[in-house]
């Protein structure tokens, strides 16, 4: 596997483990903890509202006026806005996995396993064993 490869292997791997990291930031780093779920539920909530955002508009159009059919251009301004705090919550968590005040599952277990390839054992699932 090419350097490439490995480090977009690794990064997916880190990605999909962005929730339970940021619950690791629970116990001992309260602060960055409590930012990231401040961003995560903004983004959450600006993702429930959109539907029933959107009903409301339709039905006020249909039934009131054509023209409140323009305020449908809130619906993909809230989208962009709720994709945009997701991302600035989970790069509070990228954050604190660099600069070293939360660790990976991920890196743990490879790095356990790594140790053992090299004690001798011979394993190569990095699949997280729960």
């Amino acid at each position: 596997m090419d350097d490439d490869k490995l480090r977009e292997t690794i990064a997916a791997a880190i990605f999909q483990e962005l929730p339970r990291i940021a619950r690791r930031m629970r116990g001992g780093e309260n602060e960055l903890y409590d930012e990231y779920d401040r961003l995560i539920a903004e983004a959450q909530l600006r993702e429930i509202t959109l539907i029933p955002l959107f009903v409301l508009i339709v039905v006020v159009g249909a039934t009131w006026s054509w023209l409140a059919l323009a305020a449908a251009i809130i619906i993909p301004l809230l989208k962009r806005q709720a994709v945009y705090q997701r991302q600035e919550g989970n790069e509070v968590v990228v954050d604190a996995l660099l600069v070293g005040k939360v660790a990976a599952p991920f890196l743990e277990r490879l790095e356990r396993q790594t140790a053992a390839a090299v004690a001798g054992g011979d394993t190569h699932d990095f699949k997280d064993k729960r």
